[in-house]
């Protein structure tokens, strides 16, 4: 096979691989916007989500620089460390929700004012990450 023809089925190889993990992905964040307003958070789900994609846009401006740089296996390595406490910040809002419907004291790291910004800011890095 040519190298033209490799990098080809190559490009097309990837395109698909992220096609198919971004359906995945919407779908998920689609479930989480609900949920955040479930559980009394209002429209922070669809904000978090509008953060995150437009950290991604503008990391994705920087991203060949970075990596060149820094090389392939460290801008993972970063990726997941930015990925993993936003992940882990939405158990903050089930732990909320779950709060709400026993109707006990709420918790200072449970309330709006600290999981909204904290949600916010995660977005925004998992974005870069």
């Amino acid at each position: 096979m040519s190298s033209k023809r490799r990098n080809i089925w190559q490009l097309s190889h990837c395109s698909v691989n992220f096609m198919t993990l971004f359906i995945a992905f919407n779908t998920a964040q689609n479930i989480q916007s609900q949920a955040m307003e479930d559980d009394g958070l209002g429209k922070l789900g669809f904000w978090s989500i509008a953060l995150m994609y437009l950290s991604i846009a503008i990391g994705s401006v920087f991203s060949t620089v970075v990596m060149k740089r820094i090389g392939d296996i460290k801008c993972i390595a970063i990726g997941s460390l930015f990925n993993t406490p936003w992940i882990m910040s939405m158990a903050l809002c089930g732990m909320r929700g779950e709060n709400l419907k026993e109707g006990g004291l709420m918790p200072w790291y449970l309330s709006g004012s600290f999981i909204s910004p904290l949600i916010l800011i995660l977005s925004v890095l998992n974005g870069l990450g």
